[in-house]
Parts: C-alpha cells; structure tokens; sequence
C-alpha cells in the first residue's frame, strides 16, 4: 500500500452550537474550517481540534 494513498482516521469529537447566528471556526491543531449554520447544529471536530474548541463560548462538547 502506498502510505501517500492511505488515510489517517482521526476519531472526532461532536459540538453543538448553541449561539444564534452563524459560525465558522479553525481548528488549531488540523487548520480545519468548521461551519455552524444554526442553533442546535452538531459538527464533528477531528479530536486534535477539541481542545480548542473547549474555549470557544457558544460550543458544547456532547457525548460520542
């Protein structure tokens, strides 16, 4: 197998938005956007961006 063909799974971590407007954010670790739309919108974040994403008032971790 070519390691270049190959991808890495990365476990992800669901957040809901809970502001009101829209909401793109960056992961810190992957350089990942993440697009929240509306209230109540679950996203999986790749596990490497969940710390940072802890700090981020409007988003709640949720249980996988």
């Amino acid at each position: 197998v070519n390691a270049a063909t190959v991808q890495h799974y990365s476990p992800a971590v669901p957040f809901e938005y809970v502001g009101n407007t829209a909401l793109t954010v960056t992961g810190s670790a992957t350089g990942k956007r993440y697009r929240y739309t509306k209230k109540g919108e679950v996203i999986p974040i790749d596990y490497r961006d969940s710390y940072s994403m802890l700090k981020v008032p409007v988003l709640r971790r949720q249980p996988s």
